[in-house]
């Protein structure tokens, strides 16, 4: 969620469909959904300027309970 201008909206979609379709769209935490890599990028900086901390805080509350890999076919992945 840090790499350009419109990443409030980017994951405000991705929820948005894991709401509509729940059964057929998953969701997997990676590397960049991480609080400590978003204040190294711009997806920090875009909150606070666009928004508050607090919207960002809540998004990361959201990413905090994602889970971190899935079986696909029978075979693990991790994003």
């Amino acid at each position: 969620m840090d790499r350009g201008c419109y990443g409030v909206e980017c994951v405000t979609m991705l929820f948005a469909l894991k709401v509509l379709a729940p059964q057929s769209f998953f969701m997997l935490r990676g590397n960049h959904e991480v609080r400590e890599i978003q204040e190294e990028f711009s997806f920090y900086r875009e909150c606070l300027m666009r928004f508050n901390a607090e919207l960002w805080d809540i998004i990361n509350m959201t990413f905090d309970r994602l889970p971190i890999a899935a079986t696909i076919d029978g075979k693990w992945y991790c994003a």
